[in-house]
C-alpha cells in the first residue's frame, strides 16, 4: 500500500498538538531526532519505516480506523501471543545473564554495568548497524575497531585527568 506521507505527517503533528506533546518528548519516546519527527510531518521523508510509524500511532493513541492510512495491517500489532513470546524471551534472556554473573566478582559486574550505562547509545546504533549489513563480517570488523577506538578514548582521557 502506497503511503500519503504528507497527509501522515499532518495526522500526526494534529495529534500531537491535540495531546500537547512537544516534538522532543515525542521523538524521545519514539527513539527518533527531534528532526526526524519535524520532517515527518512536514511529509520530507517518503518512506518512514513501518517501525516507526507503529510506535507514533501507538504512543499518540490513534484510533484503529488510522490503520489503513498509516499503511499499517493488523500483523503489525502485537498480540497478547507476541507479548507473552517476548517475556518468555525477557525470561530466558535474564536467566542467562544470571548464569554469567554467577562467573563474575562484583567489581567485574559493576565495570559492565558502568561501561554499558556510558555505552548505552553505542551499542544502539551498533545493533541498527548490525540489523541494516549485507556483509556482516565486515560490519562486525568496523564495529570492533569503533568499540576499540572508543574504549581507548576513554581511558586515554582518563588517564589525562589522572596526571592533571
Amino acid at each position: 500500500m502506497e503511503r500519503n506521507t504528507v497527509v501522515i505527517g499532518q495526522l500526526i503533528r494534529n495529534k500531537r498538538l491535540e495531546k500537547r506533546i512537544g516534538v522532543r518528548e515525542l521523538s524521545r519516546d519514539i527513539g527518533v531526532s527531534p528532526s526526524y519527527i519535524s520532517q515527518l510531518e512536514k511529509g520530507v521523508y517518503k518512506k518512514p519505516s513501518d517501525e516507526v510509524l507503529l510506535n507514533i500511532f501507538n504512543v499518540l493513541n490513534f484510533e484503529e480506523k488510522y490503520k489503513s492510512v498509516f499503511g499499517l495491517s493488523d500483523s503489525h500489532t502485537e498480540t497478547k501471543e507476541d507479548q507473552i513470546k517476548n517475556n518468555e524471551l525477557k525470561r530466558i534472556l535474564i536467566e542467562k545473564l544470571i548464569d554469567q554473573m554467577e562467573n563474575m566478582d562484583t567489581s567485574e559486574i559493576e565495570l559492565y554495568a558502568l561501561f554499558f550505562q556510558g555505552y548505552r547509545d553505542v551499542m544502539v546504533k551498533i545493533i541498527e548497524i548490525e540489523k541494516k549489513a549485507n556483509d556482516r563480517a565486515k560490519t562486525i570488523h568496523s564495529i570492533r575497531e569503533y568499540v576499540d577506538f572508543l574504549y581507548n578514548k576513554h581511558v586515554v582521557n582518563r588517564l589525562s585527568r589522572l596526571f592533571d
